[in-house]
């Protein structure tokens, strides 16, 4: 079910007035620095342990995505910045597209990346399971990272991408083999744009504070394609095709929100 048909079940979709993603355009951006000032009072402090152990790999039948277990979740923290509360990670996945001129959800002046990272945080403040922050005002922050090509292949996405393959259709999940560092999915350049925002993907509840990093981070163009060998589709209906060619949804209108950029 495709994003064109996404009305008809879901009518945020359409009537919406906080719908993600959009284009981050720096023209009309209110611009703060230093991490001072309006909406972004205290510094934005994402804090990770450096391994993440025993993680798995699932095909949604949507793209790739990795839960993370409630004990290394619990040492995760999100807070400051834009964030009123405290959150934790859940889960991070991918969106991408059928060739290296689109895949990223959000744009930036009007410019699409290969693909984008999103890692899921839910508030631990005011809920008590992701499923409860899920739908619920201020319930989640997501982190966008951009994937841009380079010439050398980046060593972590690539310990998820030796997985992928044993992932290939809907439904399949396997341990990834290697200690994750997570941090190093995150570019060195941490100034963002925030904004309030939805999910991308249905039920498209409009819960999620967004933090998009504007620096993308470097990976191969061979490792944005491994992607696009999954399949949207169980391994007993591999025969009518099913290639997971993209997944990513187009820029939706921005409203009268406000996107803050801050530059550090």
């Amino acid at each position: 079910m495709g994003p064109q048909i996404w009305p008809q079940k879901f009518p945020i979709a359409s009537a919406g007035k906080k719908q993600s993603p959009i284009d981050l355009n720096a023209t009309t951006c209110v611009v703060v620095k230093g991490d001072q000032g309006v909406h972004v009072e205290n510094g934005l402090k994402v804090e990770y342990p450096k391994q993440f152990p025993e993680l798995t790999v699932q095909n949604t039948g949507y793209g790739w995505k990795v839960d993370i277990p409630d004990d290394i979740g619990r040492q995760t923290r999100v807070s400051g910045g834009p964030l009123s509360h405290v959150y934790r990670l859940t889960q991070f996945h991918c969106h991408w597209g059928k060739d290296l001129n689109v895949g990223s959800e959000h744009t930036v002046n009007g410019k699409s990346y290969a693909a984008e990272l999103h890692f899921v945080h839910w508030n631990t403040e005011l809920f008590s399971s992701p499923a409860d922050a899920m739908p619920s005002n201020n319930g989640l922050t997501v982190l966008g990272v951009f994937l841009d090509i380079g010439n050398e292949r980046n060593e972590e996405l690539e310990k998820l991408l030796q997985n992928i393959c044993l992932v290939k259709y809907k439904g399949e999940k396997c341990k990834i083999a290697h200690n994750v560092d997570v941090t190093k999915l995150f570019p060195d350049n941490k100034s963002y744009y925030t904004y309030p925002g939805s999910l991308t993907t249905p039920p498209l509840w409009e819960s999620v504070t967004w933090i998009v990093y504007s620096t993308p981070i470097l990976c191969t163009a061979d490792q944005i394609a491994k992607f696009r060998d999954m399949c949207y589709v169980t391994r007993d209906q591999s025969l009518i095709g099913g290639e997971l060619l993209e997944n990513y949804r187009l820029p939706q209108p921005i409203n009268d929100r406000t996107v803050t950029f801050v530059t550090l």
